[in-house]
């Protein structure tokens, strides 16, 4: 698995491209947006200044080959991210971690954006497991990932903390085998 280069990928509707320290900004906006927010499994940034680091800090895991994560263009508008946290190059897993802002919810966007990445990740890095971990009332993406094929394991109780309290978080998994046999085809800008 090489990440000489940030792997741009695109959809019929969507760039998928590297996060830049001139996204902070609207980056920002999404993160301090509270629906955004509610079930992102982190408190709100202070300021600019905090998105800027963290954006730094998605490129040292890039570097570090310990996770990667898209900003998510459409019509050349930065609409959320996604991407892959705890990578495991060993095992052949990640972790799977996306936000999207409220104006485009409920348009496929998400879906059309995961589709693509976790093509790239069961392609190209190699995985042979995705995971990801949703809080039990955050239905819109449970609903999400079970489309995408994803099913549920159990509880990681008390695993998370935002807010100023402990969340447990629902698990679900994807198999290399599972997306294979769905037939899903390279996505195609």
């Amino acid at each position: 698995m090489a990440w000489n280069l940030f792997p741009v990928l695109s959809t019929p509707r969507l760039l998928l491209r590297e996060l830049q320290q001139r996204d902070a900004a609207a980056w920002y906006a999404l993160q301090t947006d509270p629906a955004v927010m509610r079930w992102y499994g982190a408190d709100m940034p202070r300021d600019v200044a905090q998105v800027e680091r963290l954006i730094a800090d998605y490129r040292s895991w890039q570097q570090a080959q310990s996770g990667i994560r898209w900003g998510i263009e459409l019509e050349g508008q930065l609409i959320g991210s996604c991407g892959f946290a705890r990578i495991n190059r060993g095992w052949h897993n990640a972790m799977l971690g996306y936000e999207i802002g409220p104006a485009w919810q409920g348009q496929g966007l998400m879906q059309e954006a995961l589709q693509a990445i976790l093509h790239y990740g069961f392609t190209s890095f190699q995985f042979h497991r995705i995971a990801a971990e949703i809080h039990h009332d955050n239905q819109a993406s449970i609903k999400l990932v079970q489309k995408l094929g994803f099913r549920y394991e159990g509880v990681h109780r008390e695993v998370g903390l935002w807010g100023g309290k402990w969340h447990d978080l629902d698990v679900f998994s994807l198999l290399e085998q599972e997306w294979e046999a769905q037939g899903v085809s390279a996505p195609r800008g």
